[in-house]
């Protein structure tokens, strides 16, 4: 009976040794990316979706509130394509600070520079 409750035991710890992965580099663990599940997304200002949360309830090309300009450090767009934007110093047009960022969660390719961002609902 011992044996038997040992190779149970043994089995149930193989079992979810072998469904936890580890992850590296640009991709968060599953406790990470704290974010509604009926937003279009949200920005973060840690990285892999840490820190404090903006969360996204629109669609369109807009401002960040002004206590988000140059704080965003990752994001999470599950289902729509996002884009951010920089000012320039000079108040004028824009540049990218993330590229595209589609179907995902990453962090920001230029982070802490974010004041503007495109949420498009099409995709």
């Amino acid at each position: 009976m011992l044996g038997n409750l040992r190779r149970v035991v043994t089995t149930a710890a193989v079992m979810v040794a072998a469904t936890c992965t580890l992850t590296t580099g640009a991709h968060a663990s599953s406790g990470d990316w704290d974010c509604p599940i009926d937003a279009y997304g949200c920005i973060f200002d840690g990285p892999l979706g840490t820190g404090d949360r903006y969360v996204i309830r629109s669609c369109d090309t807009f401002d960040l509130p002004r206590a988000w300009w140059d704080k965003a450090d990752s994001v999470w767009s599950p289902d729509r394509l996002f884009t951010g934007y920089s000012y320039y110093a000079n108040g004028s047009t824009s540049t990218y600070t993330t590229g595209y960022i589609n179907h995902t969660a990453d962090n920001i390719k230029y982070p802490n520079e974010t004041d503007r961002i495109r949420v498009n609902c099409e995709s």
